[in-house]
């Protein structure tokens, strides 16, 4: 059962991967069970892949089996940040009610919410927020702010329930070279040419 490829995947990372709710549930089963603990080469367990695709059922199985919520890949990766930067709310839902921690950070100090708003994934957002998600969170080396990360990609929507969870519209990127100069949410939405996000960032501005 523990069968492993040259990448480190066993028959259980390939299921999870997939989203085979049933044949999840065999291998957890079957003869000692799958270890539902093992990793990839690069660390995953079969809750960051299922996570990561949005399989919501698997995801609930895995869980049930003791898979650990707080495990992280090689680049420090949860399965939280990993269902938060594809936006796959229900999985998101599913893991902070199993406890996940979200401020739990990745490389960089990204956080899920970070993740979430970088890719304009708006519902997953507003659920990193309900569940207490720091608005003012900021990554290590630029110090963008989930705001920032959305209005320098244009992502309109999101930048909206950021704003109107209390995200400071005057927060800067850090000083330093090339793109990390200092700049504000509308700066940069201007720098990328995010009309909509411009639009929207002065009438807030005015407010």
């Amino acid at each position: 059962m523990a069968a492993e490829d040259n990448d480190g995947w066993t028959a259980l990372h390939v299921a999870s991967t997939s989203g085979h709710k049933e044949v999840v549930e065999m291998l957890l089963r079957w003869a000692a069970g799958a270890d539902v603990m093992a990793k990839t080469n690069n660390g995953y367990t079969a809750l960051h892949l299922a996570s990561q695709n949005g399989h919501k059922e698997a995801v609930e199985v895995l869980l049930r089996a003791g898979a650990d919520v707080a495990a992280k890949s090689m680049t420090g990766k949860t399965a939280l940040l990993l269902a938060s930067e594809k936006g796959h709310k229900e999985a998101v839902e599913v893991l902070l009610r199993a406890g996940a921690d979200v401020a739990a950070q990745g490389m960089n100090g990204y956080t899920a919410l970070h993740l979430a708003s970088q890719n304009g994934h708006k519902e997953a957002v507003e659920v990193l927020l309900r569940a207490g998600a720091d608005v003012a969170a900021t990554t290590n080396i630029d110090g963008m702010t989930a705001l920032l990360l959305a209005s320098l990609n244009g992502h309109k929507e999101a930048v909206e329930v950021l704003l109107r969870a209390g995200a400071d519209v005057a927060v800067k990127t850090n000083e330093g070279g090339g793109v990390t100069k200092q700049r504000t949410p509308l700066d940069w939405a201007k720098k990328n040419g995010k009309k909509e996000v411009v639009a929207l960032l002065e009438g807030w501005g005015r407010k």
